[in-house]
């Protein structure tokens, strides 16, 4: 679960979706090290161990960069799980490179936007719905982190590529059959 915002570059830049014409394509935005060279200039210490998936780690919260292995580059996703102090260094980045950031969860030019972090809060409160929830049911995360220890206050979401919720061990929503016996859990 992310905020996600696709990088891409246009033959000029538009202030909003409805302006691109329909013949409109993409421009390449560089080669994959040209585009690893100006991500890792705005957002220094990025892991690049994987050459297509960049990973940055902050105390704002983590990016992944999702390249690709395509040259030239023709765009990029980025999957935020941070607070809004990141949304500044985002939008810097694509201004400094011609890149236009489609925030997918509003449909807008995030960089251009009069409030580039709505997306980001949109999803902030539905990760916190969905944390809400989930403690309700007494759920985990896949790598067994129970999510009433796991702190909503956090910016960052733990990485879970795409995997679901699992019910945790005890008394929960779930019929009697699957409940176990469980040590009681703090909430914070």
């Amino acid at each position: 679960m992310s905020w996600d915002i696709w990088i891409q570059r246009f033959n000029r830049v538009y202030l909003s979706v409805e302006e691109i014409p329909g013949e409109e394509i993409c421009v390449a935005l560089g080669t994959r090290a040209e585009v690893q060279t100006a991500i890792s200039s705005a957002f220094c210490g990025t892991d690049w161990s994987d050459p297509c998936w960049g990973v940055y780690e902050s105390p704002a919260g983590s990016i992944e960069f999702n390249l690709g292995a395509v040259e030239p580059n023709d765009g990029f996703m980025l999957h935020v799980r941070a607070s809004e102090e990141i949304v500044a260094p985002i939008a810097a980045l694509c201004r400094a490179n011609s890149w236009q950031a489609l925030d997918i969860s509003t449909g807008a030019f995030s960089e251009q936007s009069a409030d580039p972090a709505a997306g980001l809060h949109s999803w902030t409160a539905y990760r916190n719905q969905t944390l809400d929830q989930a403690y309700r049911h007494g759920s985990c995360l896949p790598d067994g982190t129970n999510v009433r220890s796991w702190p909503k206050a956090v910016g960052s979401w733990p990485r879970t590529r795409g995997k679901p919720l699992q019910p945790l061990a005890g008394p929960s929503s779930a019929p009697k059959s699957r409940q176990t016996p469980h040590q009681p859990v703090k909430r914070l």
